[in-house]
């Protein structure tokens, strides 16, 4: 689908804390949500851009494509012999 959505909730330099550390974490969970409707195996092609006073950087180059995986939750009911 080649296209690209701007997530500003996880990676808003704006947020001074987001800005101190210089970098951002977005939740898997997100991914699977309604907005972007990824499925497990399914690859992330990401692009990163600057604004400030002056405006808005030239996008970065793509990333290499995160692969959209979950861990299995952890097991129930194990018996200890």
């Amino acid at each position: 689908m080649n296209s690209y959505i701007e997530e500003l909730t996880y990676c808003n330099g704006a947020n001074t804390a987001i800005l101190a550390a210089r970098s951002c974490i977005v939740p898997v969970n997100l991914f699977k949500s309604a907005l972007f409707s990824l499925f497990e195996g399914d690859h992330i092609f990401v692009k990163v851009s600057a604004v400030n006073d002056y405006g808005e950087s030239v996008a970065s180059q793509v990333g290499d494509g995160a692969v959209v995986l979950s861990r299995p939750d952890p097991p129930t009911n194990l018996v200890n012999d």
